[in-house]
């Protein structure tokens, strides 16, 4: 072999030598920590995902569950309305009943009030028709004895 293919064996021979003899423990030391560092990532994301996993079914019960707990909450409100309404309903028409009642009263009232203020009228009209009729068709002898027995009268009756 010729010196000049030769000498670039020997020297990456050399090279690998030097390398192998010197770099070797780092070589080792860094692919161990690297191996042991790659291993517990490795364990760290399995661990992840189990929780990832455990959380996910979390959330799939929990999402289930408050589907339900919707569900029933509009049920709830569905009943609740409805109470509301014949509530409602049952008190309106109490408020009717004593509307009517005292509007039935009212009349009663206005009723009575009319008629003694026509009662009143009818007494005082006929007062005048007899007092005029007295005035013209009396003697003045009895008209005399009349307001003798009507001062009789208030003076009995004053005491």
């Amino acid at each position: 072999m010729s010196p000049e293919v030769l000498a670039p064996i020997v020297n990456f021979a050399v090279v690998v030598f030097i390398l192998v003899y010197f770099g070797r423990k780092p070589f080792v030391d860094f692919f161990a920590t690297r191996s042991v560092s790659v291993s517990a990532a490795m364990k760290e994301a399995e661990a992840f995902s189990r929780d990832a996993l455990i959380d996910f079914e979390k959330w799939q019960k929990n999402f289930k569950e408050k589907d339900a707990h919707i569900r029933q909450m509009e049920v709830d409100s569905q009943s609740s309305l409805e109470k509301l309404k014949e509530r409602t309903l049952a008190q309106a028409k109490t408020e009717a009943e004593r509307i009517k009642k005292d509007a039935s009263l009212m009349a009663t009232s206005e009723t009575l009030k009319a008629s003694e203020q026509l009662q009143k009228e009818v007494v005082a009209g006929s007062l005048e028709v007899a007092e005029r009729y007295l005035t013209q068709n009396l003697p003045t002898k009895d008209k005399a004895k009349l307001v003798e027995q009507y001062v009789e009268l208030v003076r009995n009756g004053s005491r």
